[in-house]
């Protein structure tokens, strides 16, 4: 039998993902883990992140594993324009409360076939 991974070319990178504070912020993780592409979604614990929020503004270091069909750097750009704009399907606009997404680009990693 073969994993998901086997199969598909998988790839993970961190994005900086800055949101409004009146938005519940699992609500926004939970609406970019539904975004087509992608395939799982990690939220890693930045003291600095923490420590640049505002009253308006806060920010969260993600770790993104997505499915990759062109190359990895226009797929997660793609993700980030479905996320900030939307689709043309369910995100209509984008997911409301999502003001940047903003992928290192540097830290593309390939993790599966």
């Amino acid at each position: 039998m073969q994993l998901l991974s086997e199969i598909l070319s998988l790839f993970e990178c961190q994005v900086l993902l800055k949101t409004q504070t009146d938005y519940n912020k699992i609500d926004l993780f939970n609406q970019i883990r539904a975004v087509s592409g992608v395939v799982t979604l990690i939220v890693i614990h930045n003291d600095y992140l923490e420590s640049r929020r505002t009253p308006q503004h806060e920010y969260s270091l993600l770790k993104i594993k997505y499915i990759v069909s062109k190359s990895p750097q226009d797929d997660i750009k793609s993700l980030g324009l479905k996320v900030i704009k939307g689709d043309g399907s369910s995100l209509k606009g984008g997911i409301d409360g999502v003001l940047q997404f903003l992928p290192r680009i540097q830290t593309i990693r390939k993790i599966g076939k």
